[in-house]
């Protein structure tokens, strides 16, 4: 195996020592997200579902308003990599939230748009992400896919009832 070069890829550990965002953590990220830009609702309705519901990134791009039941209190969310989809339960923020997005960007098929009024992109979300983990001073950089471990940790940590 030959050594790396300056543009290969080091593993994850040498950029940061855990792949998962503490609850708190979180919510500094969700608060930042919500403070920064020229689309903060957005972003951190964004940020909240992908953590959440377990979102992939490429599984927030995707999300259609026809997958919003907002009678229902639910989404539909359509999973990757083959993953199993179903209908996720929305809490009362996350409705909230939908409702007020829903009426800034009211011409649109996808949830998450641009300027343009085209769904976003991984890589503009991942941009989104990086400068609210900044402005949120979290002690790693962050990356869309920790809020899918980050919602997995959560999990984890709740008590199991018997």
């Amino acid at each position: 195996m030959s050594p790396p070069t300056e543009l290969s890829r080091q593993p994850n550990l040498t950029y940061r020592s855990r792949e998962y965002l503490p609850p708190r953590e979180v919510q500094r990220l969700l608060e930042a997200a919500g403070q920064r830009g020229r689309h903060p609702l957005r972003d951190r309705t964004l940020l909240l579902l992908m953590f959440r519901h377990g979102l992939r990134v490429g599984e927030a791009c995707l999300l259609k308003w026809d997958a919003v039941m907002l009678e229902e209190r639910c989404i539909a969310i359509t999973r990757l990599k083959g993953s199993n989809s179903g209908v996720h339960r929305l809490q009362p923020d996350e409705l909230e939230a939908l409702v007020l997005l829903r009426e800034l960007y009211s011409g649109s098929y996808a949830l998450f748009v641009n300027e343009r009024g085209a769904k976003l992109t991984t890589g503009a979300i991942s941009k989104m992400m990086k400068r609210s983990g900044e402005l949120a001073d979290l002690p790693l950089p962050v990356h869309p896919h920790m809020l899918r471990h980050s919602c997995g940790y959560f999990m984890d940590s709740l008590p199991i009832k018997s």
